[in-house]
């Protein structure tokens, strides 16, 4: 069933030279399904593998990157939200070890690829992953296939589904004329750079003042310069006036604060910031953004340029719950979400890169290679060369 129903997905959406792989987490084991650009059946293998012992394995990894809540807030200065009970002081040096990391990351390509499993890429120029349980929490791109000595994100573009029936959903919506905007944008696009800061419950009554984004300002006023339309910032990027505009915005940005709750009964506040004001508080949520009827989308890209924006509750069966699904569920065809908290300069770099490869390089690439060329030119920066500075953002839905 798991290999039939995956088969049926790729012959309805896949393109000629696209690569699928599908993930599957049970107590005991690991399985997950390949298919190879324009092949009739797919393979299906599986490893007996704890569940628990994969999501050690996925921690141990994240925690080598140097990407755990603690490490990022010491060493980064990042888009992150400070939440009650992360340790936050200290000025030791936390970075991790190239050793342990490359270990573990050959640890985890080995069971996440297995053998042969490059052979299955052969005439693919995009991979499209759809993680399951911990595994929504990796950047495949960061890691290398056995055998190889690049990371796959070097190779293809990669773009994931938060599940089989939401790829479906996603490539047959209808996408925008071209699904890229011209060089003089669409109308109504949606530009946010750091709004005035809401406050945040953090407990016992306690409120925390989220504090201003300057890098993420500029990069609000590069994109919105590039595409041809204003930024809004400050009390201007109010929640109320925003969620008038998203319902006609065939692009949107917002390079602000975000965060994503992993927990099944905090899921619904997870949220990027915006201004407070008109009766909002600024914080616009998931549960705001699935309850309101009126906020149904048609934006062909949603980019969450902020921390943690990816992560959520994990599903069994139907992927990471929180803002990707959120968005996509309102009618997004695409989002482009964080894994971890990001470096400001390393963001604003990729976040240029991206939009010149996606709307100036001549071959017209599609959104998933427009990502992996930028995710390049941040890599060869040698002060961003780590993957915890190039690897956290990752695109969800269609190409």
């Amino acid at each position: 069933d798991f290999g039939e129903q995956a088969m049926q997905v790729t012959k309805a959406t896949a393109g000629p030279n696209t690569a699928l792989v599908v993930y599957f987490v049970t107590q005991d084991t690991l399985l997950f399904w390949v298919t190879a650009p324009g092949a009739e059946r797919g393979v299906v293998f599986r490893y007996p593998y704890p569940r628990d012992q994969l999501a050690a394995l996925v921690s141990a990894y994240r925690s080598a990157l140097g990407v755990g809540g603690s490490q990022v807030a010491r060493r980064l200065s990042a888009r992150e939200v400070p939440l009650e009970g992360v340790e936050r002081s200290g000025t030791a040096s936390l970075s991790p070890g190239t050793e342990t990391a490359d270990s573990v990351a050959a640890l985890l390509g080995r069971l996440v690829f297995g053998p042969d499993f490059i052979k299955y890429l052969r005439g693919a120029t995009e991979l499209v992953i759809v993680p399951h349980g911990p595994l929504s929490l990796v950047p495949f791109g960061a890691l290398m296939i056995p055998g190889d000595s690049v990371p796959l994100g070097a190779r293809l573009g990669i773009r994931y589904a938060p599940s089989l029936t939401a790829l479906a959903e996603r490539e047959g919506k209808a996408g925008t004329a071209g699904n890229r905007p011209p060089r003089n944008g669409w109308r109504g696009m949606v530009v946010v750079g750091n709004p005035t800061m809401p406050t945040l419950a953090a407990g016992e009554g306690k409120a925390v003042a989220l504090n201003p984004l300057p890098g993420a300002e500029a990069e609000g006023k590069w994109v919105a310069d590039r595409l041809g339309v204003s930024v809004l910032s400050g009390p201007a990027a109010g929640e109320a006036a925003v969620r008038r505009l998203l319902p006609h915005a065939p692009l949107i940005h917002l390079a602000t604060h975000g965060y994503a709750y992993g927990t099944e009964d905090r899921v619904r506040d997870s949220f990027v910031a915006l201004a407070p004001g008109d009766g909002q508080d600024g914080l616009l949520t998931v549960g705001e953004i699935l309850d309101d009827p009126a906020l149904t989308l048609h934006a062909e890209l949603v980019v969450l340029s902020a921390c943690q924006t990816g992560l959520g509750d994990l599903k069994n069966a139907e992927g990471t719950v929180g803002l990707q699904r959120a968005f996509l569920a309102r009618g997004a065809r695409s989002v482009l979400v964080s894994l971890w908290s990001v470096s400001d300069a390393a963001t604003a770099l990729l976040m240029k890169q991206f939009y010149t490869h996606w709307l100036d390089d001549r071959d017209q690439p599609n959104k998933a290679e427009a990502l992996r060329r930028a995710q390049a030119d941040v890599r060869a920066r040698p002060q961003f060369e780590e993957p915890r500075f190039w690897a956290a953002f990752q695109l969800v839905g269609a190409g």
